[in-house]
């Protein structure tokens, strides 16, 4: 017991594991400064195991459309914004993940179809980019050590690079699941 407990507080126990406890970036649109708000807020508020990865498409459009409004209604109050905001912020910074220069894309699980697929697809300098970005990290965590805080990765750094291309892909293999579901009747001349 006590034995577990020592690992818990060591920053670099948690590299990987914590994709259930890392929030989720979902869209952001660069020209609006409160869109980094907005994506951290979001992150709060929806579960990324429930969103991108792991349930099929019409289940993670629905919890990406409710977390969406939500963090809008958030965002449209005054009051429940000055007391979100900060948390989120907290929260995003006490994941862990930027400390060891990961973006939070970084964490998805590589052993789904999807994140194959989606892999696959990007661009081979942001591939070579994630590669360097994860054996850094490994190796940092063999050393339990943490980069210098100049090096961290910082909030507008850590955009969404992979999930947009797992959204494609899910709504791409929704649109293949309903053409393959789909009845075809012939017409009796």
């Amino acid at each position: 017991m006590s034995e577990a407990r020592g690992r818990s507080h060591d920053p670099t126990s948690r590299i990987f594991a914590p994709l259930r406890d890392a929030p989720r970036f979902c869209q952001r649109d660069q020209s609006q400064p409160q869109a980094i708000r907005k994506t951290v807020l979001r992150g709060i508020i929806s579960n990324p195991l429930l969103s991108c990865v792991h349930h099929p498409p019409p289940a993670a459009t629905m919890t990406s459309l409710i977390s969406k409004k939500l963090a809008d209604g958030i965002l449209a109050r005054p009051f429940l914004k000055s007391i979100f905001v900060p948390f989120s912020n907290w929260y995003a910074n006490a994941a862990g993940h930027r400390k060891l220069g990961l973006r939070f894309d970084d964490l998805f699980e590589e052993e789904t179809d999807i994140v194959q697929k989606a892999l696959k697809r990007l661009s081979p300098k942001e591939s070579y980019d994630r590669v360097f970005r994860i054996r850094r990290a490994v190796q940092l965590s063999y050393q339990h050590k943490l980069l210098p805080k100049s090096e961290w990765t910082k909030p507008e750094e850590d955009y969404p690079y992979l999930g947009p291309i797992i959204q494609q892909i899910q709504a791409e293999e929704a649109e293949k699941l309903a053409f393959e579901t789909m009845e075809v009747q012939k017409k009796h001349h």
